[in-house]
């Protein structure tokens, strides 16, 4: 089977949007989507994202010194 130039093409173009509209929450999204798992301790710090093979990730710090890590399936 050929290799579809195209479709890897397209799947880049709507990867790197949804990059750009993640980037621009951040880090207020990773804050908030742990806050709501743990209400009863306040997030206070995010870390810059980091690339996986099929997740973006960032690591989520709390007042008490426990961390989360928070995971966003890469599209496509």
């Amino acid at each position: 089977m050929d290799w579809d130039h195209l479709a890897e093409e397209q799947n880049q173009r709507f990867f790197a949007a949804w990059l750009r509209l993640l980037s621009q929450q951040s880090p207020d999204l990773p804050l908030r989507l742990a806050s709501q798992h743990r209400p009863r301790t306040r997030a206070i710090e995010a870390t810059e994202f980091t690339t996986g093979a099929y997740n973006i990730c960032c690591t989520v710090i709390f007042e008490d010194g426990s961390r989360a890590l928070v995971r966003f399936p890469i599209l496509g």
